[in-house]
């Protein structure tokens, strides 16, 4: 069992990139960078987790992730 829930996903333009917005039980967040390559069928691949690092909050997840990640904080919703 996981010991988190995906509460928000973004992804880039060409849809190879993906940051995810996770809800650890204690009720804190991170964020997980993830890329996938379109010839290979295997899936998503873990590229970065913010963890041990949580945020208090979703937004400052989000904001953590944008000053992590350089395509993200073009991607946002």
């Amino acid at each position: 069992m996981k010991s988190y829930s995906v509460i928000n996903s973004f992804d880039n333009e060409d849809r190879n990139r993906c940051v995810d917005i996770v809800k650890d039980l204690e009720g804190t967040y991170r964020f997980q960078e993830w890329r996938r390559d379109t010839e290979d069928l295997s899936g998503w691949y873990l590229m970065r987790d913010s963890d041990p690092f949580t945020f208090p909050t979703e937004e400052d997840a989000i904001t953590a992730a944008s000053s992590s990640i350089n395509w993200f904080s073009n991607c946002k919703n």
